[in-house]
């Protein structure tokens, strides 16, 4: 017994030693674990940040339709603005209208008129027109939105110029006719522009 005791004690403290040293590398790693954890939720969060400040750019939807708006043409005390619609997908609409916004001229408001194509289903390539009458409460016109399926969905279209306003002429004049009475021999007209009375 008295030979063993020393051996026991160097034993005791090679296991007391590597107890230490496991516990400090549990340590060191739970002190590393929580500083990468929060790291990394920081950097999510700096991340958020700059999308939020910053949000993406979201595509602009493929055109489906192609739409012209010709020139107003003036009709007395209306105008009449044509145009057209073109299917440009390789799809087939049904019930196609096109969703005009018109501003009053008198106080600058806005409101909205569906305006129905003159052939309302639209094949692939087809083409089809419509027309805008317009009294001289409205100012200007655009196109807002172009609808299928009897308003149920929205097509993205693409809006081209249409024709210009025909170039018109000079007001149309009048050509009066002046037929002047020719006097007979001996006849005298008295007290007029050409041969006023003479007072004495």
């Amino acid at each position: 017994m008295i030979f063993e005791e020393p051996a026991a004690s160097h034993s005791n403290g090679r296991r007391n030693t590597a107890i230490a040293v496991v516990c400090a590398l549990v340590l060191t790693g739970t002190v590393l674990g929580g500083y990468l954890y929060l790291q990394k939720r920081h950097q999510e969060a700096e991340i958020q940040k700059q999308l939020s400040a910053n949000p993406p750019a979201i595509p602009a939807p493929i055109p489906v339709v192609q739409v012209t708006q010709d020139e107003a043409r003036i009709k007395g005390s209306t105008a009449v603005i044509n145009g057209t619609v073109q299917n440009i997908s390789k799809e087939t609409f049904s019930h196609v209208q096109v969703e005009f916004e018109l501003t009053r001229r008198s106080d600058g408001k806005v409101e909205n008129r569906l305006i129905p194509l003159a052939q309302s289903d639209l094949s692939p390539g087809q083409t089809s027109s419509y027309s805008v009458t317009l009294s001289k409460e409205y100012k200007s016109l655009k196109v807002l939105r172009v609808l299928a399926a009897d308003g149920k969905a929205e097509l993205p279209f693409h809006a081209v110029p249409g024709a210009k306003r025909p170039l018109e002429g000079p007001p149309a004049t009048k050509k009066v006719i002046l037929k002047r009475n020719t006097r007979a021999k001996g006849e005298e007209f008295i007290n007029t522009p050409d041969n006023p009375s003479r007072i004495p």
